[in-house]
């Protein structure tokens, strides 16, 4: 009986190692490791990828070999009171080690922040009366009434014509983020500074050129600049401009080990078409194990961890072997954090993303040659191009567009280097280095006429 016992159950014990495997990582990943499924020196998901994948073909092997075992009603009644003992003790195992079900989870997705709107026909912006106090980058005494971290009101009544007026666009490089995380300038505070100089700083985290266009249209009018800077970041502006305006929702991560809380809010449908998801549904996309299934059998097998386990391990598995196939392919679809990994400058932007970029900046050139003004584009590089000292194709296609339309560029590459940058942005020295290069760059326009 024993012996017929473990035949039947060779199958079940593989699987539910594949789940043993997948509790080991949280654990050793808890105990020594990041929190976010590496280890110093060595990547464990690449062990787990490889053990799950070896005794998932082992299973499959056992379950589909024929005449192994001799199926009857006993065999089956055996094989099914030991799964369900075994199911409970690993459920009883996850319990003990913290370790939620997909359903537990679900109901515990972090909350949309109140001082940050994302919204598709005004854009992406800050609410100064909801920001928080204290912290240095949200703190509300830096922001002005209309939602930029700029010490001017974006009013008329503000403007002295005598001065030399400067519009900035820009994502999160141009807001300043680390820079000002430390309280720090950013290059936009430096160089207005050092050409005693009227700037206008619109850079709103997490926006491409479609919100920039809309702020040049919105303030243009009421500032009348000598001058409009754009910064444009190859790491992710190409894909940002595939989604209309509002890309992401911002959540509060107070107290939760996740680190990125601005998830794109946009799904991409065949055809072009967008569908905007609900902040439960972009933080689950963003975050599998947060995502819940719509079939309402998964949803109640969704309760149990051991089997939400499995859901995850399934979906990281096909996640790795996706990452995995298509690394080396030449178009690489930018998704948030996706750009956030060397492969990065493997690949060049799609078509699409080419195309639409492309399209938008001749909409923001027309704009500004009619009104008289200049406009200089700011390259921002990926921190992998200053690290490797190479640049990608994100970054000559762009160079490629200015030229395409008689667009004047500035490049800073050669003066960055590595260590001026903190994380993903430009820290204090990078700012510091940016902020002058555009100041002389701006005083040598200025000296020429």
């Amino acid at each position: 009986m024993y012996k017929k016992i473990r035949e039947i159950n060779k199958a079940v014990y593989l699987l539910l190692g594949i789940v043993l495997i997948e509790i080991i990582e949280r654990v050793v990943d808890k105990l020594f490791g990041s929190g976010d499924g590496t280890i110093a020196c060595f990547g464990i998901n690449h062990f787990v990828f490889i053990a799950q994948a070896i005794l998932l073909i082992i299973a499959i092997i056992i379950i589909i070999e024929k005449n192994k075992i001799r199926i009857d009603k006993k065999n089956i009644l055996l094989a099914t009171v030991v799964s369900l003992f075994m199911l409970l003790i690993c459920e009883f195992a996850l319990f003990l080690l913290g370790i939620q079900s997909i359903s537990n989870l679900y109901s515990k997705i972090p909350k949309t922040a109140d001082f940050f709107v994302s919204d598709s026909i005004e854009g992406s912006y800050f609410v100064k009366e909801k920001l928080p106090g204290g912290e240095k980058f949200l703190c509300k005494e830096f922001f002005n009434n209309q939602g930029f971290r700029d010490k001017d009101e974006f009013v008329a009544s503000n403007i002295d014509t005598s001065l030399l007026r400067i519009l900035l666009l820009g994502d999160s490089f141009t807001l300043g983020l680390e820079a000002i995380c430390d309280g720090s300038d950013g290059y936009g505070d430096i160089a207005e500074k050092r050409l005693k100089a009227l700037l206008w700083n619109t850079g709103i985290i997490g926006i491409g050129q479609k919100q920039e266009l809309h702020m040049l249209k919105k303030y243009y009018p009421m500032l009348k600049p000598q001058y409009v800077i754009l910064g444009f970041y190859d790491g992710n502006d190409w894909n940002d401009n595939l989604y209309p305006m509002g890309i992401s929702y911002w959540f509060n991560l107070e107290g939760r080990k996740e680190k990125v809380n601005l998830i794109n809010r946009y799904k991409l449908l065949p055809g072009e078409s967008i569908r905007i998801l609900s902040p439960k549904e972009a933080w689950g996309r963003a975050y599998p194990p947060y995502s819940k299934s719509s079939n309402e059998i998964i949803s109640f097998l969704e309760k149990s961890r051991v089997i939400s386990l499995c859901i995850n391990a399934s979906r990281n598995f096909v996640k790795d072997f996706k990452t995995t196939s298509t690394s080396l392919k030449k178009y690489h679809r930018l998704k948030n954090p996706s750009f956030q990994s060397e492969n990065f400058l493997l690949t060049e932007p799609s078509p699409d993303e080419f195309n639409k970029t492309l399209n938008l900046f001749r909409q923001i050139k027309d704009y500004v040659d009619a009104n008289n003004s200049k406009l200089v584009i700011l390259i921002i590089p990926h921190k992998y191009e200053i690290e490797k000292r190479t640049k990608s194709e994100h970054y000559t296609k762009i160079i490629d567009i200015c030229k395409t339309l008689t667009i004047d560029y500035m490049e800073v590459f050669d003066e960055l280097s590595y260590s001026d940058y903190y994380e993903w942005h430009w820290n204090k020295s990078g700012h510091l280095k940016v902020g002058n290069l555009l100041a002389e760059r701006i005083q040598k326009d200025e000296g020429s006429k």
